[in-house]
Parts: structure tokens; C-alpha cells; sequence
């Protein structure tokens, strides 16, 4: 025998009216979009009138609430219960609550929630479906999905195992997650994450000019015997003063120094910076004329400093 539910249900679904046999919206009432499965062929099993959650979209910090609205054929205290599942079912994120109201259930769910039971990676954004799953006492079973959009704010734009994080510049998830740039990389004091890649800066000769003449070469072959796997990369960006280390991005990839070699503070020598991987620069150069330092005009100064970007394998 059939028990008459459906005047206590008219007040919760208010929209659907309870005449004319019509059809409750499957929205929400707090905005969340419910999917269009019917659930259950079954005409003994629980029938949901809504389902939804409280907002379309979460990231971290914030929670949901998944509400429910059902009725039975035999009654709604036939209904025993529910849960919320992953489409496939092997991931339950919790077991709905009843409220006061005869038929309505909500469970609510933390980011924090939802990545201890199924890791929350992605990148970009990731729209992830729901299942509500309710039973009554015979085993009738009866499903509505939902769709809810997790997010990272703060320009990072991808998530992983929970963390928001940038796969641009974190240098703990440089190009992909957990991609550790390496500190201090071989070779070098450190390593920094710009592009996607780790990068360092490998130096030869002396910078301040005290160490013998150097023979300088490219910065293709400087990476190449600076560190395995490292190849030169136009992504530092440095001026003379600067450290090379700095997260400013840029498209040089060499820097290099002629230096007076008796030392003479008038005469301190001339620098370069250059975007090209295979530029080799000259053994010597010649100081410009200058006003600042008229005694060394025409000097010429042998190479004795260069310095190289070089992008190196995340460990």
C-alpha cells in the first residue's frame, strides 16, 4: 500500500507545484547542477525529487554541501540511507545525514575532504562528478549525480595532491608535480624554476678579473660539461649587479666580462650579455672610448669571466 507522502514533499519542492503530474527541476535549491541520470529502472526504488550542492565550484579552503530530497513508493521511512561515491564506486566520501524534514538528507565535504579520499590533481581546473547513492530496506537502489568544479586562485592554476601550485614557477613542482628543482644543483649554488624548467647559472673564470685570461666558448658547451643533462636555456635575465638567480624572466642566456689584468680600478673592464646559445665570444675586447675613463681608451683586455644559463633536470 502506498502511503500518502506527497503533501509533506509539496512544501520542500515548491517550484514543482503538485498538480499535473510535473516534473521537479533537477537544480538544486542552493544552485549546484544535478546530473540527468534517472538512477533506477526499478519502480520499488527510492525516487529523488532533487539533488544538488550548495555552489557550483570550490578550491581550497572551502567546502560543499551535497543536499538530497526523496521519497518511496512503500513510504519514506522505507528509506534507510545513502552515500555520495565516485562515478565508478570505489571512492565513498561520506554517508548523507537526515535533517528534521521527513525525505531530506545533505552531507557536506571540505577540499581537504575530497583530496584524503581521491588526491586532488590537476591542472587548469577539474570538474568532478559526484553519484548520490540511496537504499531502502529491501536493497532498492537508486543514484542522481552531480557536477562540482575544483579550482586554484592566485594566478597558480593547477593542484597538487591538494596544494594549489604553480607548474610555471614552483620549484617543488617545476613542470609537473613534485618536479624538485635541485638545491644546490651539481655544479652551481641552486636552481630556480621559471618556464616549466629548472634553472641555474654556471660560471667560469673569475669575476673580478684576478684569475689568468679564460678561453671562452658558447654557452651551448658550458651547459653541456656543467652538469649532466643541462643545456642552455634563454630564461635569465640580468643586469651588471644583479643576481643571476633572480625570478625575473628574460631571454638571455650568456654574460661574459674583460677585465684589466694589472687591475686598475680606472680601467675595470667591459661586459656582454647575449640571447644566442651558440655565440662564442672574443679572447679579447677593446675599451670603448669613455669620458669616465679617458686614460683606457684603446686598452685591450684579455676574457677572464662568463657566466651561462642553464636549464637542469628536476630531481
Amino acid at each position: 500500500m502506498v502511503r500518502p507522502l506527497f503533501v509533506g514533499i509539496c512544501a520542500i519542492v515548491s517550484l514543482g507545484g503538485c498538480g499535473g503530474g510535473s516534473t521537479p527541476s533537477p537544480v538544486g535549491d542552493a544552485g549546484g547542477v544535478a546530473g540527468g541520470d534517472a538512477g533506477s529502472t526499478d519502480p520499488n526504488a527510492p525516487v529523488f525529487l532533487s539533488f544538488g550542492s550548495s555552489v557550483v565550484s570550490i578550491t581550497i579552503g572551502e567546502s560543499v554541501i551535497f543536499s538530497a530530497v526523496l521519497t518511496d513508493p512503500d513510504g519514506i521511512d522505507d528509506v534507510i540511507g545513502g552515500s555520495l561515491k565516485s562515478p565508478d564506486g570505489t571512492v565513498v566520501y561520506g554517508t548523507f545525514s537526515t535533517s528534521g524534514q521527513e525525505g531530506s538528507y545533505s552531507l557536506t565535504l571540505s577540499w581537504d575532504m575530497i583530496d584524503q579520499s581521491q588526491p586532488i590533481t590537476f591542472e587548469g581546473d577539474d570538474q568532478k562528478s559526484f553519484v548520490a547513492e540511496f537504499f531502502d530496506v529491501a536493497g532498492h537502489r537508486a543514484t542522481k549525480s552531480a557536477q562540482l568544479r575544483l579550482h586554484c586562485d592566485g594566478g597558480g592554476g593547477a593542484a597538487c595532491s591538494g596544494r594549489c601550485t604553480s607548474l610555471d614557477t614552483s620549484d617543488e613542482d617545476c613542470g609537473g608535480c613534485g618536479n624538485q628543482c635541485p638545491t644546490p644543483a651539481p655544479g652551481f649554488g641552486g636552481s630556480v624554476c621559471r618556464s616549466r624548467q629548472c634553472v641555474a647559472v654556471f660560471s667560469t673564470g673569475d669575476s673580478q678579473g684576478f684569475e689568468p685570461p679564460t678561453t671562452p666558448t658558447s654557452c651551448n658547451a658550458v651547459c653541456a660539461v656543467a652538469s649532466p643533462g643541462a643545456t642552455c636555456a634563454p630564461l635569465c635575465n640580468w643586469e651588471t649587479g644583479v643576481n643571476l638567480n633572480t625570478r625575473s624572466l628574460g631571454d638571455l642566456v650568456g654574460y661574459d666580462r674583460w677585465a684589466d689584468k694589472n687591475n686598475n680600478p680606472s680601467c675595470f673592464g667591459v661586459h656582454f650579455v647575449t640571447n644566442e646559445c651558440a655565440f662564442v665570444p672574443p679572447t679579447t675586447e677593446i675599451q670603448a672610448p669613455s669620458p669616465l675613463s679617458a686614460e683606457c681608451d684603446g686598452d685591450v683586455f684579455p676574457h677572464v669571466f662568463q657566466q651561462c644559463c642553464c636549464a637542469v633536470p628536476p630531481t
